[in-house]
């Protein structure tokens, strides 16, 4: 499957109000700098609203947390799409959406948090499961479920497809074409 083709955008009725930001990345402290300084740098221009398009299988948590509080605290009207596969920490940054869509060859890859063999010996047990019930909480809240929920689909390493994505509440819409032509598009 080729998930790079097309180059679609959100339908919108001020096309000067919107921006189209494309994240491939993986999540880390400096590819989250980098997105907070291209929506920062588009806010102070005026924008009011962005499409964040994701496909990323994920990396860091708290790169990944702070991302979702920044762009929820922004103030702009963020719809996020899954453009490809979203997995891991990158769904937490996914959940910021306050429209979250996704193209209907998509996949959400959930599973509980790895530190990797060399830090997993020198963390406490009850951290890990902590960060678990932390990125639980936020799927939860973004999808209208209960912590419990959201807690089953990571520790059962689930995958979901499109369908599946929306009926668990992790997607509104299901689009493989997002509309206008005049949109601006940054590549991060």
């Amino acid at each position: 499957m080729d998930c790079r083709k097309g180059k679609g955008m959100i339908d919108t009725t001020d096309d000067r109000q919107l921006v189209h930001i494309r994240f491939s990345l993986r999540v880390n402290e400096n590819n989250i700098g980098r997105l907070k300084h291209a929506v920062g740098k588009e806010l102070r221009k005026g924008i009011k609203r962005l499409i964040l398009s994701m496909n990323t299988l994920g990396g860091l948590w708290d790169p990944a947390f702070e991302a979702y509080t920044y762009l929820k605290e922004t103030g702009a009207e963020v719809t996020t799409h899954n453009s490809c596969k979203v997995g891991s920490a990158a769904i937490v940054v996914f959940c910021a959406g306050g429209q979250r869509t996704c193209t209907s060859k998509s996949l959400f890859i959930f599973h509980p948090v790895d530190l990797g063999e060399e830090r997993r010996s020198s963390v406490p047990k009850g951290l890990i499961d902590e960060y678990d019930r932390r990125i639980a909480k936020v799927i939860a809240k973004s999808c209208g479920r209960v912590n419990d929920d959201a807690l089953s689909v990571i520790k059962e390493r689930c995958i979901f497809n499109a369908d599946e994505a929306l009926d668990f509440g992790l997607v509104h819409k299901i689009r493989d074409t997002l509309g206008t032509k005049r949109t601006r598009e940054i590549q991060i």
